[in-house]
C-alpha cells in the first residue's frame, strides 16, 4: 500500500467515525422519551397499522439498545473537546441554572447573564474564559476554581482600589422556585487577599 492510499484509507475511516458519532448523538427528540413512553408509542402505532407498529418497534430497539449505550460512551469525548450539545435547551430549557456572582464589599457587581450587573462582562463572556466561568459556577471543586478566583480578585483590585472584600459565589435558580440560593462561595479580604472557601451552604 502506498502512502497516498494509506492517507485515503485513514480519511475514509475518519469519515465513518464522524458519521457514526453524528448518528449516535443526533437524535435529541428520542432522548426525552422513557422506555415506557417508547413502548406506548409502539403500541399506538401498531393499533394504527401493523407495519407502522413494526417500524416503530425497530426504532425503539435501535434507540434503547444500541444508540443510547453508544451515546453514553461518546459523551465524555464530547465534553473533553467541549462539543457536547444540551438538546434540552431547544425543548423546555434546563430545570436549573447556575450563575457566577462577584460581590465587592457586599454589592453585586457581576452576575452571569445579568445586564444590570455587567462588570467585566466582555471578559467573562469571552469564548476562551466563558467555559471556565461556567465550570466554576457549577462545581465547587473544579480544577480552575483557584485560577479564576485569583484572576477575579486581581481585576477587582485594579477597578476597585478601595475595596476591602471580594465574594465569589455560585447561585442556583431552579424551575418552580421563586428565589435563587447560594450553593458555595469563596472570599478574599484585604490586605493579603488570600482566597478562602466558605463552608458548604445548605439549601433553604
Amino acid at each position: 500500500m502506498t502512502r497516498s492510499e494509506a492517507r485515503d484509507h485513514l480519511r475514509a475511516l475518519a469519515v465513518v467515525v464522524a458519521a457514526t458519532a453524528l448518528l449516535v448523538t443526533g437524535f435529541p427528540g428520542l432522548d426525552f422519551a422513557s422506555r415506557k413512553e417508547m413502548r406506548e408509542g409502539v403500541s399506538v402505532a401498531g393499533r394504527i397499522a401493523a407495519p407502522l407498529g413494526t417500524l416503530m418497534a425497530g426504532v425503539a430497539w435501535f434507540d434503547l439498545e444500541l444508540r443510547r449505550p453508544l451515546a453514553r460512551l461518546v459523551r465524555p469525548v464530547e465534553r473533553t473537546f467541549r462539543v457536547a450539545q444540551e438538546f434540552h435547551l431547544y425543548r423546555d430549557g434546563p430545570r436549573r441554572v447556575d450563575r457566577l456572582e462577584v460581590l465587592v464589599d457586599g454589592e453585586v457587581v457581576y452576575r452571569t447573564r445579568d445586564a444590570r450587573h455587567g462588570w467585566r462582562a466582555a471578559q467573562f463572556g469571552n469564548r476562551h474564559l466563558r467555559p471556565m466561568v461556567g465550570t466554576a459556577a457549577q462545581k465547587p471543586d473544579a480544577v480552575n476554581q483557584k485560577g479564576i478566583c485569583r484572576w477575579i480578585v486581581a481585576r477587582v483590585q485594579e477597578d476597585f482600589p478601595t475595596a476591602k472584600e471580594v465574594v465569589i459565589r455560585s447561585s442556583r435558580t431552579e424551575f418552580g422556585v421563586e428565589a435563587p440560593w447560594v450553593r458555595f462561595s469563596r472570599v478574599a479580604r484585604a490586605p493579603d487577599w488570600t482566597v478562602s472557601r466558605v463552608r458548604k451552604m445548605t439549601r433553604p
